[in-house]
């Protein structure tokens, strides 16, 4: 396990940032990677273990490709870090399990889990311009999420394709262009509880999908355009 901090990757040819293999526990802290040509953070694996890793409180910003990447990879944490300004997902998760993501702050980027990832939990992240993206995943839990329009984006603030058994707890959509919730291709048993949308709830459905909604007091609510 190592500790860097303080520093600076910039304009690297591939990523700002890799950490892979065997490699576990190191924790990245107040870390400034910006402007490379791939990915910002690389996290992936190894295969059969927890690696443990924790990103705290760094800025990652304007790479070409996603700001942080989670390929195959379990049992981290990021924490208080600012992502913005990405040609793709700020944050990405995929075929990953068993992380958290506290305080973070993803600006004009998406915050996109895929492939797979089940059991990651969320709490009291802000997505400012962009939207959460859950691809086919299962058994997610994303609490005090605030998702926030900038620009016109995101069209769909909570945006569910394949995905299933997840649940979103005290959180908030607010002036989403098209839909706060939208679900699609047999996402089935989600649940939006204690959900505030400003400045009011608009949710899709495509007819093989289906979620639950409660508002603020508990009542609950339809998902209807």
């Amino acid at each position: 396990a190592n500790t860097v901090q303080d520093t600076t990757s910039q304009h690297n040819t591939r990523y700002g940032m890799e950490i892979t293999g065997r490699s576990s526990g190191n924790i990245i802290l107040h870390y400034t990677i910006y402007n490379n040509n791939d990915e910002g953070i690389h996290l992936s694996g190894p295969g059969g273990a927890d690696p443990g890793q924790q990103l705290i409180s760094n800025t990652v910003s304007n790479n070409e490709v996603e700001g942080i990447y989670l390929l195959n990879s379990n049992n981290n944490q990021l924490m208080n870090n600012i992502v913005q300004d990405h040609g793709s997902a700020g944050i990405y998760v995929k075929n990953s399990h068993f992380n958290r993501f506290d305080g973070n702050s993803l600006i004009n980027d998406f915050l996109h889990l895929v492939s797979g990832s089940t059991a990651n939990r969320f709490n009291n992240n802000i997505i400012v311009g962009g939207r959460l993206k859950l691809d086919s995943v299962v058994g997610n839990v994303i609490n005090a999420m605030s998702v926030r329009e900038q620009g016109g984006r995101p069209s769909n603030a909570y945006d569910f394709t394949r995905s299933s058994e997840n649940i979103v707890l005290d959180s908030e959509s607010v002036n989403a262009h098209e839909y706060a919730i939208r679900a699609a291709d047999s996402s089935v048993n989600n649940q939006f509880l204690r959900f505030m949308a400003t400045p009011r709830l608009r949710c899709y459905t495509d007819k093989r999908s289906r979620v639950s909604i409660t508002g603020p007091d508990g009542a609950s609510l339809p998902c209807r355009r």
